[in-house]
């Protein structure tokens, strides 16, 4: 990853906060729910989880 892609993806977070929050309270609120089940629900919630959270990049 280079200089510029990091700059941007700093000022992406920034003008992203609030949605980023709402994506990663509904994103630890599905994980959380989904760890209370089995070992393979548990790694397909974190990968939604970490899917989730970096959503906000496409825009």
């Amino acid at each position: 990853m280079d200089i510029p892609n990091i700059c941007s993806l700093i000022e992406s977070i920034e003008r992203h906060r609030k949605q980023l929050l709402i994506h990663f309270l509904f994103g630890l609120q599905e994980y959380h729910l989904g760890s209370q089940t089995s070992c393979n629900s548990k790694k397909l919630n974190l990968v939604s989880f970490i899917r989730n959270l970096f959503h906000f990049y496409e825009y």
